[in-house]
C-alpha cells in the first residue's frame, strides 16, 4: 500500500541547511569522495503498517550528497539511502522494519558521509525539544459559511506566551504571521480564525484563508515545530481535519470542536448536545457518510443496468397520493379507458369518481415529501426524503393513469426528525433524480443527451439507467426502467468546475428569460442564506449594455459569463434539437457562479423531449439559424450574442465542431445502439415493463424508438453541413 499523503501518514517537510566546500560532483560518479555536511530533520507523528513513509526533500546548492536514514533502535537498521544532487526530490522509505515505536516522535538518525568519515545526527531527543505548542484542528470550509480556523493546543508541561508562535500558510516563501500575545496553561487551546478580514469579535486571526488543499507551518521563534497539511476530501465541508486523541495522534477526519476534545468522526456514536445519537445498522462512512467522496463509478455505472428499492409506508404513501390528487386532480382523467378496475394495485384501486377532461395546469408548488427506506447492493438507507418531480412528466403520467412516476430523492431531508442519519450521503450524493423516460419511446433520450453534452464540453449531470422497484404495502412492484440523473451540487460543481462554493441557481419564471430582471426567478440551490444576486445582476446589466461599442461590450459580458461556454451549449443544443429549454421555455437550465474564474456558466438540464423535430402541441425546436423571426428579443442571452458577428462567427464554429467531433451518425447509430440494447431486456420482454408502468404502445414501439433517433441523427447532420456551407 503505497503512501499517498492519507489519513495515517501526512506529507513530511525536511529542511536541510548544508555548508558547501567542494566543486560539482556528477551523480554517475557516487564513489568519489563526500564532504561531510551538516543537516536537521523533522520526522512527525506517523503511523506504520505496512506502508510507506514519504520524505520531501530539499536542497539548498547543487552539490550532492549521500543520505542514509537509520532506525536509532538497538540494531541501527539502516532504513534507506540514496543521492540526493538536485534542489527537491522526493524519497519513498519502507517503514515495515523500523524499531522505534512511532505513535510519539520517531527515533531516527541521518547520516551525511564522506568516504573518510561520518557523523550521526541523532533526533532522538527531538518530542522534548519541540513540541510544546502543536496545529491540533482545522476547518476549510465551516458548514455554516463561517471563518476558516485553526486549533493550536499545548502539550508541554509549562505555561507559553502565543507571541513567540508564528503561522505561515502553504509555505516558507509567504509571510510568517505572528500571533497575538496570550498565556496559555498546559492542555488549553486556542482558535485562531482564518480570514482576510479581521473579525468583529476582536478574536485572534491570521490574514489567510485555508485551501481544500492545504498546510500550515507553526514556528517558535524561527524554528518550524509543526507542519500540518491536508488533502483535498480530508477536510470537507462540516468537518474538521485533525489529531486524535488531542496533541499526538494521527490527523484524521473530525467532528468540529473548537476549543474542545478532539471527536473522530468514525465514532459509530457521536454526542451532540448532551444527545447520544447512534447511526443505523450497516452505516459506513464509504456509502452513507459525508465525508466520502462521490462514487460515480458506483452510482452511474454505463455498463449495466442496476437496481433501486423503494419502501414507503401504506400511510405516508397514501399521502403522496392525496397532495397529487389536491395537485392534478384524480389519477388517470384524461385517459376514458381507466377505471378503478385497471388502476394499479394499491390504496388507488378504491379511488371512485373519475373526471375525465378536467383541465390539469402545472402545480404551483411541489408534491410532499415522504421518508422512504432505500435497497441497493445489498444496503439500505433509512428515512430518506422522497416526492414525485417534474412538469409535463408528471402531470401527464398522472392524469394518464400511469403510475410510472418520476422521483426526487434527498438522503438528508429528515435529518432533523431522525438525527441517526445526520449528512446522508448515498455514496457521496446528497440528492438525487429518478427520471421516468416519459415521452420517449427510445427510453435513452435523458442518458444519452447529457452525455452528448459532456462529450462536447458542456458541463452536464452523470446518468445511469436503473430497474426501480417501490413497495409501498403490497410487496414490490416493478415501475419500469428509469434514468438516475445526477442533481447539480457539491460533487458535480467540484467535478466539472474550477471551484466550488459558489452561487448555484436553477431559473424558473418570466426573468429567466433575462428579458427583464426579478430575483424571485433564480432559486438559490446553495448559499440560500445569503441574499446576494450580485453576479446575476452583473450578468443582467452586461447583457443589457450599450451594444453600439460591440467590442466594449463583449469584454463586459466575458468578465462575468462564461460566454463561449453558453455558445458551445447552444450550438450543441439546436443541433440536436431540444424545445423545452432556454429559447423557448424559461425553465431547464442551472446557472453556476464559479469562484475559481469569476464567471457565470451553464448547466443544461431536463433532456427527455431532445433529439425530437417536434415539440409540445407541435411546437418546433429552433432552427440552426435562429432568426429573429423564431428567437426575438425576449430571449436576449439568444438574439444580442447572434446578432454580434464575432459571436455569430463562434457559434458556426461550435455548430460545425458538434457534428465533426460529437454528433455524427456512424457515432450516434452505434451509441444509440449499444444503449438500447444494454436496457432492452428491462423493458420488452418476460421481465420488461407491465401496462400501467410503461409509457410503451407496444414492444415494437421501443425498436421504432431507436428507428427515429437513427433517421433524426442523419438528417440533422445533413442540416449543419448546409448551414455551415452557408455560413462561410
Amino acid at each position: 500500500m503505497q503512501y499517498k499523503r492519507e489519513k495515517y501518514l501526512k506529507t513530511v517537510w525536511i529542511l536541510m541547511a548544508f555548508l558547501f566546500y567542494s566543486p560539482l560532483i556528477a551523480m554517475a560518479d557516487i564513489c568519489t569522495s563526500y564532504d561531510t555536511k551538516t543537516a536537521t530533520l523533522h520526522i512527525p507523528s506517523v503511523e506504520v503498517g505496512g506502508a510507506y513513509l514519504w520524505l520531501d526533500v530539499m536542497l539548498i546548492g547543487t552539490d550532492p550528497i549521500l543520505f542514509r536514514l537509520t532506525d536509532y533502535g538497538e540494531s541501527k537498521t539502516k532504513v534507506a539511502q540514496a543521492v540526493f544532487s538536485t534542489e527537491s526530490l522526493k524519497l519513498n522509505i519502507p517503514c515495515l522494519d523500523l524499531e522505534t515505536s512511532l505513535t510519539y516522535w520517531a527515533d531516527l538518525i541521518l547520516k551525511a558521509e564522506d568516504s573518510n568519515n561520518s557523523i550521526d545526527l541523532a533526533l532522538n531527543d527531538i518530542q522534548a525539544n519541540t513540541g510544546s505548542l502543536v496545529i491540533n484542528e482545522i476547518v476549510a470550509k465551516d458548514a455554516s459559511g463561517g471563518n476558516d480556523w485553526i486549533e493550536l493546543f499545548v502539550t508541554g508541561q509549562s505555561p507559553l506566551n502565543l507571541s513567540d508562535y508564528s503561522l505561515v500558510d502553504d509555505d516558507m516563501d509567504h509571510e510568517k504571521v505572528t500571533l497575538p500575545s496570550i498565556i496559555l496553561n498546559p492542555g488549553e487551546y486556542v482558535v485562531i480564525q482564518a480570514t482576510d478580514d479581521a473579525p468583529e469579535d476582536g478574536s485572534a486571526y491570521v490574514p489567510f484563508k485555508l485551501g481544500g488543499d492545504d498546510s500550515v507551518i507553526l514556528y517558535q521563534n524561527d524554528s518550524i515545530i509543526d507542519v500540518f497539511d491536508w488533502e483535498d476530501g480530508d477536510a470537507p465541508e462540516g468537518y474538521s481535519y485533525g489529531r486524535f486523541p488531542d496533541g499526538t495522534g494521527t490527523p484524521r477526519l473530525l467532528i468540529p470542536t473548537p476549543n474542545g476534545t478532539n471527536i473522530s468522526s468514525t465514532d459509530s456514536s457521536v454526542e451532540t448536545e448532551s444527545e447520544e445519537i447512534t447511526r443505523p445498522d450497516g452505516w459506513e462512512e464509504a456509502s452513507h457518510g459525508k465525508s466520502a467522496d462521490p462514487n460515480y463509478e458506483m452510482v452511474f455505472s454505463n455498463s449495466e443496468v442496476k437496481r433501486i428499492d423503494i419502501t414507503f409506508t401504506p400511510e405516508d404513501w397514501q399521502a403522496m397520493l392525496d397532495d397529487m390528487t389536491e395537485l392534478y386532480g384524480e389519477f388517470g382523467t384524461q385517459n376514458s379507458n381507466n377505471s378503478p378496475g385497471n388502476l394499479p394495485p394499491g390504496p388507488m384501486a378504491a379511488r371512485p369518481d373519475m373526471n375525465n377532461g378536467r383541465d390539469i395546469n402545472f402545480a404551483d408548488e411541489n408534491p410532499v415529501w415522504k421518508p422512504c427506506t432505500i435497497q441497493f447492493e445489498g444496503k439500505e438507507w433509512t428515512f430518506v426524503g422522497a416526492r414525485f418531480k417534474g412538469n409535463s412528466s408528471l402531470r401527464d403520467s398522472w392524469s394518464s393513469g400511469i403510475m410510472k412516476l418520476p422521483f426526487r430523492l434527498e438522503f438528508d431531508k429528515f435529518e432533523d426528525e431522525y438525527p441517526e442519519i445526520d449528512d446522508q450521503r448515498f455514496y457521496g450524493f446528497e440528492k438525487l433524480s429518478l427520471a421516468s423516460n416519459y415521452n420517449d419511446e427510445s427510453l435513452i433520450r435523458e442518458k444519452v443527451v447529457a452525455d452528448i453534452f459532456r462529450d462536447a464540453g458542456v458541463p452536464a449531470p452523470k446518468t445511469a439507467f436503473y430497474q426501480v422497484y417501490v413497495d409501498h404495502g403490497y410487496g414490490e412492484i416493478y415501475y419500469g426502467l428509469y434514468t438516475m440523473v445526477e442533481i447539480p451540487s457539491e460533487p458535480m460543481l467540484e467535478a466539472q468546475f474550477s471551484q466550488s462554493g459558489g452561487n448555484l441557481y436553477k431559473p424558473d419564471g418570466t426573468s429567466a428569460s433575462f428579458a427583464s430582471y426579478d430575483e424571485s426567478s433564480f432559486d438559490k440551490e446553495t448559499n440560500e442564506e445569503e441574499a446576494d444576486f450580485s453576479d446575476i445582476n452583473s450578468l443582467y446589466t452586461a447583457l443589457h449594455g450599450d451594444r453600439q461599442n460591440a467590442s466594449l461590450w463583449r469584454e463586459n459580458m466575458e468578465k462575468v459569463f462564461d460566454v463561449y461556454g453558453f455558445l458551445r451549449w447552444l450550438a450543441v443544443n439546436t443541433t440536436i434539437q431540444n424545445w423545452d429549454t432556454y429559447g423557448q421555455m424559461t425553465h431547464n437550465y442551472y446557472l453556476y457562479s464559479d469562484p475559481g474564474d469569476g464567471l457565470i456558466h451553464w448547466i443544461p438540464w431536463d433532456n427527455n423531449v431532445a433529439l425530437k423535430s417536434t415539440g409540445l402541441a407541435r411546437m418546433s425546436p429552433l432552427s440552426l439559424d435562429l432568426t429573429s423571426q423564431e428567437v426575438n428579443d425576449e430571449w436576449p442571452l439568444i438574439r444580442y450574442l447572434i446578432d454580434d458577428s464575432v459571436y455569430h462567427a463562434k457559434y458556426v464554429e461550435l455548430v460545425e465542431d458538434t457534428v465533426e467531433t460529437v454528433f455524427y451518425p456512424e457515432r450516434m447509430t452505434g451509441i444509440y445502439t449499444e444503449a438500447q440494447e444494454l436496457i432492452r431486456p428491462y423493458v420488452v420482454g418476460a421481465s420488461g415493463e407491465n401496462a400501467g408502468y410503461t409509457f410503451l404502445s407496444s414492444e415494437a414501439a421501443f425498436d421504432t424508438g431507436l428507428d427515429y433517433l437513427i433517421i433524426h441523427v442523419e438528417s440533422r447532420f445533413d442540416d449543419a453541413q448546409e448551414f455551415i456551407t452557408l455560413n462561410p
